[in-house]
């Protein structure tokens, strides 16, 4: 008897293990990617109109009522209905955005909290409902009765969720990098890029950047070398020689694609504000180790210098733009030039053909563990120096290093940000030209929607830092 009573048990709990399974793995995950999947097709703006759509399909629908039923009743009225009615989709309101915030925490969701703002406008809504509710109690009871069990709860639970949502919003004008020098703050006039008004913008945010797209160039698959393509973005420029940036997608050296949409999205956002882009692939691990992917880093950049007339580009002024592991990628061939074992195993390039002015590091690997020895192609003590020629922090013991640019998010699940941080003390140390941003609470991916608050952050400092060195 007892024996049959703890299977039971035992059911239950097995039962209830994989109700949670279902409930907070199996199901956001599969969320995650039809979201995404919407958000590409219709852009940002499909959750503020889908919640627009809702909100009139539900005023239609009560209005409806109003008139189908007597209108003679006080009872009845337009407003006591609607406002009544409304106790259970309050909870379904409530729920959805609990949800929708604590996706955006969870498996580097970082699309997810591009949702906040509508998130707020929804409780706002809310809050005014309640504020309704409680007014008109007054006004037909003279008296304000007790909230139900359902209010109460949503009307704490919607406090809570809206101020933990509006708290960024007020932290954009307070965040500030950290500069090796103090004039880095403020943008260069005399630079030929094009700098962004604002940290950010709220018509940005909703709407994206606006562009004239009939006066951008996009070149695609042109081979820089035996084994990779690249496509260039930029706009004709016949006085004044572009500056070149060479974007490097991320994907943990096992992903990833120049034709990525933050990629493409960031290159015509830099195409228009200045730059030359040459958004390149590599090739990825299992086809090549950590060598064979720098190599197609270093032939990109030669190749940008060699052909940078045909562009509208400035071969002598060229910077690199990496992500994630593109950006580890951007650090080692920027910091590495001099190295005698990439010259011989990745290109046998002279230090000029390689030099760049510039670097940019956005959640990059600072640090390689032994986690990484696959990718790097270790496969004894005697190839553990490859873990410190692929480490960027290794090669900051001096001064006179290229300009640094690091941007990080302080809650990054993929990359911990300790790895930003190390590489930006490390810059502090030996009086190198840096910026770092970090942006609170913001997870790894953050840029991945241009027109995101943790986007505009990262790209008007960006901006802002390289416009003293075109």
């Amino acid at each position: 008897m007892k024996k049959s009573k703890f299977l039971v048990r035992g059911i239950k709990w097995l039962l209830v293990l994989l109700a949670l399974l279902l409930a907070f793995v199996i199901l956001p995950v599969i969320l995650r990617y039809i979201l995404e999947s919407i958000i590409v097709i219709f852009g940002i703006q499909m959750y503020q109109y889908s919640f627009l759509l809702i909100l009139s399909l539900v005023i239609i629908y009560h209005i409806y009522l109003f008139y189908k039923n007597d209108k003679s009743d006080v009872s009845n009225t337009f407003l006591t209905r609607m406002i009544r009615d409304w106790k259970t989709m309050i909870g379904f309101l409530i729920l959805g955005s609990w949800i929708f915030y604590i996706l955006g925490f969870s498996f580097s969701a970082y699309w997810l909290k591009e949702f906040n703002f509508w998130i707020g406008v929804k409780l706002t809504v809310i809050i005014i409902y309640i504020g309704l509710r409680i007014s008109f109690q007054k006004f037909t009871t003279g008296e304000i009765q007790k909230l139900s069990k359902i209010h109460q709860v949503s009307f704490l639970s919607t406090l809570i969720l809206f101020v933990i949502i509006i708290y960024p919003y007020f932290q954009v004008t307070s965040i500030r990098p950290h500069v090796s020098s103090e004039e880095f703050l403020e943008f260069n006039t005399n630079s030929d890029l094009v700098p962004l008004q604002t940290p950010f913008s709220l018509n940005v945010y909703l709407n994206g950047y606006s562009y004239d797209s009939s006066i951008l160039r996009i070149q695609k698959n042109i081979q820089y070398n035996n084994f990779s393509s690249l496509d260039v973005y930029y706009i004709p420029n016949e006085n004044n020689p572009n500056p070149i940036l060479i974007v490097i997608h991320g994907g943990g050296w096992i992903s990833g694609s120049k034709s990525d949409i933050p990629i493409k999205s960031v290159s015509q956002f830099f195409a228009f504000h200045g730059f030359t882009v040459f958004a390149i692939n590599y090739r990825l691990y299992p086809e090549v180790r950590f060598t064979g992917m720098l190599h197609d880093v270093r032939d990109a950049i030669v190749f940008a210098k060699e052909n940078a007339e045909h562009y509208s580009g400035d071969k002598d002024n060229i910077f690199l733009f990496g992500r994630s592991s593109g950006a580890q990628l951007s650090l080692v061939a920027a910091y590495g030039t001099n190295v005698t074992y990439f010259n011989e195993n990745c290109g046998n390039y002279t230090y000029s053909e390689l030099k760049v002015r510039g670097v940019a590091s956005i959640y990059g690997i600072s640090k390689i563990s032994q986690m990484s020895s696959r990718i790097l192609g270790v496969t004894s003590n005697e190839d553990s120096f490859l873990y410190d020629l692929a480490s960027p922090v290794s090669y900051i013991n001096r001064s006179g290093m290229v300009p640094t640019f690091i941007a990080a998010g302080s809650l990054d699940a993929l990359v911990s940000v300790r790895n930003s941080r190390d590489l930006q003390h490390a810059l502090n140390s030996t009086h190198n030209e840096y910026m770092y941003l970090e942006i609170p609470w913001a997870n790894h991916s953050f840029d991945g929607l241009i027109s995101g608050l943790s986007s505009q952050l990262s790209l008007y400092y960006f901006l802002t830092f390289f416009s003293h060195f075109t």
